[in-house]
């Protein structure tokens, strides 16, 4: 019940209007923290890569950027990671360019399949499934309202619409 927190069970013919319907629950079983490569920040990175970056036959990545939020947050996360990066500016685009190393492989070998996410998603810990769920938002979803993500990919859009139900959340694709 909506007011009244009662929780009761009924078929669907005899539903109350003044009802709520369960849609999510709260996952807390995972364990996966990227410790070796950084934490959370090491998540951010993944997950920017994932929306914006392009892959280099050389394992390096390049992003570029117009929106001054995407680029204030990218070079942070790669200062805070420790990793090298130039920076580059070609009129309202800055680029940034990371050489091959670890965090790039790493972050190359849990996207698979063209910039996809995986079962991985499943195994982060609860706090590491909040971050997800925050940072898909700010890199390719709406950053004001935090209430849509937008993707071309149907298995992108699947793995994020499952973490925001294991966060107790309600989440649908369209």
């Amino acid at each position: 019940n909506r007011k009244t927190g009662n929780l009761r069970v009924f078929p669907a013919e005899n539903y109350p209007n003044d009802y709520q319907q369960i849609h999510a629950g709260v996952y807390a079983k995972g364990t996966e923290t990227f410790s070796d490569y950084g934490g959370a920040d090491f998540l951010r990175f993944v997950v920017a890569v994932q929306a914006d970056a392009t892959i280099r036959d050389s394992g390096s990545l390049k992003l570029a950027f117009k929106k001054d939020r995407k680029i204030k947050r990218l070079k942070g996360i790669l200062t805070r990671l420790g990793l090298r990066f130039v920076e580059s500016r070609y009129g309202e685009v800055t680029e940034f360019r990371v050489p091959k190393c670890a965090h790039t492989a790493k972050a190359v070998s849990l996207l698979s399949g063209g910039k996809t996410f995986g079962a991985w998603v499943f195994s982060l810990t609860r706090e590491f499934l909040d971050v997800f769920c925050e940072e898909v938002m700010l890199w390719d979803g709406c950053a004001t309202r935090m209430s849509h993500y937008a993707s071309s990919n149907k298995i992108n859009a699947d793995f994020v619409q499952a973490a925001y139900a294991m966060s107790g959340k309600r989440a649908r694709v369209r």
